[in-house]
């Protein structure tokens, strides 16, 4: 029809199973809203994958790298943002296509907006949308209860290849490190992946960025409707807000949001200082700790971390700092044993174990599988995390469970790490050389 394109006023992230005429009408609905005379709704142009792609030759259209596919070029020339059509059962948060496109239009620099059936969430006239005012209240509900459950690894894709380019391109840093695409493509196999471990976690940093984008317009509405309880809800999930929003959502709660807590997919039932600490949002965490929140409280997810684990998990080096001037123990073991310096050093955040190690954190300490800050650096590839342990006198000898050593993971890894190679080699050679003093003294004895 357009063989030279045209303009691209809006990008639509919407599921398939969405009534296409209830998507025409949510569309023109939220024109009509978005202008200042509702009379006469202007010619737009939506790019939305059903007609922007060639459906009968998808193989072709969709083979390329995601940034060379055709909806990565809707999305960076649509020149008035991204709108995501949220149908009742609130299915898009379930597509991992949908998530994807949440992430890239931020990484755009997008401006995304939530379109129901009765408007945008949280836009201006939204409610007028609808006969009945409270219409979007349990909508909102719905939104937060979907929010919590939202997981990439959970998220289903018509074609499995573009589900597993999706799932690499999303994985936590620190994995996607260890496995090149090459690599992880090779261990599927009917749809099941063979890597050891891979679940949920390896999306964490996904997940919780998307949960941030999409809560943050619903948390406005629920605030401007002044539902504060459903409001603390979307903070828990990470939407964005100003000092000023936290202090009205204080007063209307009337407790301290210190003490309030909330649920965070990535932190579990936690307390907002978890959630702002993960988050790197240091002006909110300053917010906080300025009220006397404890920095040594412990969220209640399965491994009872502390706000210093969430943050040098994410590398937020600034928050860790802010932590650590809160009295919070640079050596905080979770219940497995895990130190934020593990975490910071499999994840590769240099900054971070630098300022753990200045603030006295034990540089072998090694969680229930035997696992030493060492040996997440090696296993991860992080080859000036390895050098500043071992500048740091971390042990190249400690070994795992199974007997294997920050060397033997990097080899396993696929890693080349010289300065390991030639510290091991030098212990090697120490070791060998204390064993030959050993036995001349023992036969000296017996001579």
């Amino acid at each position: 029809m357009n063989p030279r394109g045209l303009p691209c006023d809006f990008f639509v992230s919407h599921s398939w199973s969405h009534p296409f005429a209830d998507s025409v009408a949510a569309l023109q609905r939220e024109l009509i809203l978005t202008k200042e005379s509702p009379q006469r709704i202007p010619a737009c142009v939506f790019w939305i994958c059903l007609f922007a792609l060639n459906q009968h030759n998808l193989q072709n259209e969709l083979s390329k790298d995601l940034a060379q596919m055709p909806f990565a070029y809707g999305l960076a020339k649509a020149s008035r943002g991204v709108w995501m059509i949220l149908d009742q059962g609130v299915e898009p948060f379930r597509r991992i296509w949908c998530l994807y496109e949440v992430q890239r239009a931020f990484e755009l620099g997008q401006p995304l907006r939530l379109v129901l059936d009765g408007g945008a969430v949280g836009s201006p006239g939204a409610s007028k949308a609808s006969p009945d005012p409270t219409a979007e209240a349990p909508l909102a509900l719905l939104v937060a209860e979907e929010l919590q459950r939202l997981s990439a690894f959970e998220a289903s894709a018509s074609i499995l290849g573009d589900k597993i380019k999706i799932w690499h391109e999303i994985l936590n840093p620190s994995v996607k490190n260890a496995f090149p695409i090459q690599k992880f493509e090779t261990h599927f196999e009917e749809g099941t992946c063979a890597i050891r471990g891979f679940g949920p976690s390896w999306f964490t940093h996904f997940d919780s960025r998307v949960c941030q984008l999409l809560a943050t317009p619903v948390f406005n509405f629920c605030l401007a409707e002044g539902r504060a309880a459903l409001a603390l809800r979307y903070l828990g999930l990470g939407a964005q807000s100003s000092l000023e929003e936290l202090l009205t959502c204080e007063r209307l709660l009337a407790t301290p949001l210190r003490e309030a807590w909330v649920y965070n997919p990535c932190c579990g039932e936690a307390l907002l200082l978890h959630v702002f600490s993960h988050l790197g949002d240091s002006e909110r965490l300053s917010f906080l700790l300025k009220a006397a929140a404890n920095p040594a409280e412990r969220a209640h997810d399965q491994k009872q971390r502390s706000a210093l684990h969430f943050a040098a998990k994410a590398g937020h080096c600034h928050c860790v700092q802010q932590l650590l001037d809160a009295k919070a123990a640079a050596h905080c073991p979770d219940k497995n044993g895990e130190t934020p310096l593990q975490i910071a050093a499999y994840g590769g955040h240099l900054p971070v174990a630098e300022l753990l190690l200045e603030r006295k954190a034990k540089v072998d300490s090694a969680d229930r599988d035997r696992w030493t800050p060492l040996i997440c650096a090696a296993r991860a590839g992080h080859e000036p995390l390895v050098e500043l342990l071992l500048a740091q006198k971390a042990s190249v000898q400690a070994a795992d469970m199974l007997g294997s050593t920050a060397l033997r993971h990097a080899q396993m890894a696929g890693h080349r790490l010289r300065v390991l190679e030639a510290a091991s080699h030098a212990a090697d050679l120490e070791e060998m050389a204390l064993i030959e003093e050993e036995v001349q003294e023992d036969q000296a004895r017996h001579s």
